[in-house]
C-alpha cells in the first residue's frame, strides 16, 4: 500500500470514528461534540476547498440555521453542521435561513456528521428559493 492509500484510509477511519462518537453521545442527549466539531469541519473545508469559513455560533449564539459561513467574494457559501441526517432536520435548516443570510451566502450546505439518508424529500418551495438540492447535502 502507498503511503497515500495510507493516510486516505486513515482520515477515513477517524472521520467514522467521529460519527459513531457523536451518534453514542447524541443518544444521552450530550451535543457537545457537535459544536466542537464545527470548528473542526470549518478548518477541514477551509483546507480542502480554499475556503475562509468562520463559525457563526461564535458571532451571535446559535445563529439561525447556519453554522459556517464566508461571505467573500467568489465563496459565498454557508454550511449547516449536524448529526441528524432526516429531511426534517435540512427542511428546517433551509426555513431558518434568514433573508439577511440570502444576502451573504449563494450556496448553502448541510453537512451531516455522520452517514446520510439514501434520498430526501426537500421540500420545493424551500430548496428552490435557496437554490438548494439533494446534492447538497453531504
Amino acid at each position: 500500500m502507498s503511503s497515500r492509500g495510507f493516510f486516505i484510509g486513515q482520515v477515513i477511519d477517524d472521520l467514522d470514528a467521529i460519527a459513531s462518537q457523536v451518534r453514542a453521545r447524541c443518544k444521552l442527549g450530550q451535543n457537545d461534540l457537535n459544536r466542537v466539531l464545527e470548528d473542526f469541519f470549518k478548518e477541514l473545508l477551509n483546507l480542502t476547498y480554499g475556503l475562509n469559513l468562520r463559525n457563526l455560533n461564535t458571532e451571535r449564539s446559535n445563529e439561525p440555521g447556519l453554522d459556517l459561513g464566508d461571505p467573500t467574494a467568489g465563496a459565498r457559501v454557508a454550511y449547516q453542521v449536524t448529526s441528524q441526517a432526516s429531511a426534517k432536520k435540512v427542511n428546517d435548516t433551509l426555513s431558518k435561513i434568514t433573508v439577511a443570510q440570502t444576502g451573504q451566502y449563494d450556496r448553502f450546505y448541510v453537512l451531516i456528521i455522520g452517514e446520510r439518508q439514501g434520498s430526501y424529500s426537500l421540500n420545493p418551495t424551500r430548496s428552490r428559493k435557496h437554490g438548494f438540492r439533494e446534492a447538497n447535502i453531504i
